[in-house]
């Protein structure tokens, strides 16, 4: 289990160091919560500990533990500061040690991430900003402030980060593998959408849960991943680079002319096969009688990217009703697919997915139904092996 030493100051936005420990614990980490003195104004102790299951520290004299801030970093991966107020920025910056948290950081030997809220006049403050650089320079990661609607009523750039996009700063930093290090991995995901007029279209369920999660793993075992994205139910975190499309023409416009430059190219978005032969410029009338829709077949994205790859190491995904292994194995030898995940079509827009995994020589790897984050982590696991054993057969 990981251990993370979570740092509360007195910012503001103390409160969401709540969620961010309820989201961490559920991950199964170990949280250590330790307020500045300040912060016990802004955020119980109490919800911390009861959330966490472990007790919160505070200060150095009101522990009976002996030299806390040198104990406690026996059993400790990491530490966070969210959020980081300019105060405990420049304390920091400039060595001074007057609270435990601050003893505890400058104790330590592991990785610190820090994330600031503040107003956007502190946080463009030139002091603050020499201070971060310092900081930086020193080894200590940075995540935020994002911009939006701060507590003061102003909007601007100090804003603590999303807590979704801090989880997945501290998990990459957890990850202790990083066999996708200087990689670059392209992924598409989502769905398209084939208009027939401006109001309806052509389309599928597809919420693009799946294809984040690969991203994401992705990210955290040290590859550089880029997004092409149709349309999707969940937010993609800001520190991905995404490119968004409409239809699935769109989609293979975007897709070829990325390729060139990936080591990796994952095609899970889902695109329509269909789209219409003409689209109406107006909105089609609703009268008496049927009406038909003439349809054309869209071009095969992942045929087209066989033709025109190199060495990338090409993954696709094939979702059926029926006879689910043997229909991905035909596709992934008609589109020269170096890894093939067969799915079958109730995965669509679930958490959960019952996987099975073809890779060269006719090897089959069936998973029982987990989660898609689990999921990911087998793809990730079966990519990384191949470039592992390219460096082996060199």
């Amino acid at each position: 289990m990981k251990t993370v030493i979570l740092g509360v100051t007195a910012s503001i936005a103390a409160y969401k160091s709540l969620e961010l420990t309820r989201k961490l614990v559920k991950r199964n980490i170990k949280v250590i919560p330790v307020l500045t003195p300040e912060a016990k104004h802004l955020v119980p102790p109490l919800s911390l500990e009861s959330l966490s299951s472990h007790k919160t520290f505070c200060d150095f004299f009101s522990q009976n533990e002996s030299i806390i801030h040198i104990s406690i970093m026996n059993e400790t991966d990491i530490i966070v500061v969210v959020p980081s107020t300019a105060n405990f920025i420049g304390k920091l910056a400039n060595g001074i040690v007057d609270n435990l948290l601050l003893g505890i950081v400058f104790a330590s030997d592991k990785p610190v991430l820090i994330a600031p809220a503040m107003n956007k006049r502190m946080w463009n403050n030139p002091i603050l900003s020499l201070n971060v650089k310092k900081l930086k320079k020193l080894g200590f990661y940075f995540v935020g402030p994002a911009r939006g609607a701060l507590a003061c009523k102003d909007e601007g750039l100090g804003r603590l980060e999303d807590i979704d996009v801090i989880l997945e700063e501290i998990l990459s930093l957890l990850e202790d593998k990083k066999d996708l290090a200087e990689k670059k991995l392209l992924i598409t995901l989502g769905r398209t959408k084939e208009y027939l007029d401006p109001v309806r279209f052509i389309s599928n369920d597809s919420s693009g849960k799946f294809g984040l999660e690969i991203a994401k793993v992705a990210k955290r075992r040290g590859a550089e991943v880029s997004i092409i994205a149709g349309y999707t139910d969940i937010k993609i975190p800001s520190f991905f680079n995404v490119i968004r499309v409409i239809n699935t023409k769109g989609m293979e416009e975007k897709t070829v002319k990325t390729i060139k430059n990936m080591d990796v190219i994952i095609m899970n978005a889902a695109c329509s096969d269909f789209t219409p032969k003409s689209v109406k410029k107006d909105k089609i009338k609703k009268e008496k009688g049927d009406i038909t829709v003439s349809l054309k077949r869209t071009k095969d994205i992942l045929s087209l990217i066989k033709l025109k790859k190199a060495k990338q190491l090409v993954v696709g995904f094939s979702l059926d009703t029926k006879d689910i292994v043997n229909s991905a194995k035909r596709k992934m030898k008609e589109k020269g697919v170096d890894i093939m995940i067969a799915n079958p079509a109730n995965t669509v827009g679930c958490d959960s997915v019952e996987m099975t995994i073809l890779t060269p020589g006719g090897k089959v790897n069936r998973f029982q139904k987990m989660s898609k984050s689990d999921a990911a982590e087998k793809i990730i696991d079966t990519i990384a092996s191949f470039f592992s054993n390219r460096n082996i057969n060199r």
